[in-house]
């Protein structure tokens, strides 16, 4: 006979306290509540265009490499670092001091920008 403070889960006695820790009440409300929530900002606040002409310099300058290439770790350095605000060139540095901090004998691949760019950055 199961008490009041006791409740049986496939033959096995358990105090109600274990019971309310394992399966809480209000399941469904908390996860009608997190669906109902309106999503969190994350990362950084770039405009789309912003982002997809930073990917492209990314893309025409620092090409990708194959499955666990460090030039891929730079890439994603890099990325970042863009995002967080810096220049290319900032962020190039950045991602350099560290990808050589693991890779040593790290060279990066990193072409230099192209004519259309130099024109419009000088003009």
């Amino acid at each position: 006979m199961t008490s009041r403070l006791q409740t049986s889960i496939n033959g096995i006695q358990r105090p109600a306290s274990i019971l309310a820790q394992n399966y809480p009440v209000d399941f469904p409300s908390r996860r009608k509540s997190r669906i109902l929530r309106s999503p969190r900002p994350k990362g950084s606040h770039v405009h789309y265009e912003q982002q997809k002409a930073m990917q492209r310099e990314l893309n025409e300058r620092i090409p990708p490499a194959g499955k666990g290439d460090p030039q891929n770790e730079l890439r994603h350095v890099v990325n970042s670092q863009r995002l967080a605000g810096k220049s290319f060139d900032q962020s190039v540095d950045f991602a350099l001091s560290v990808i050589r901090k693991r890779y040593p004998q790290f060279t990066p691949r990193i072409l230099p920008p192209r004519k259309e760019l130099v024109r419009a950055a000088n003009a």
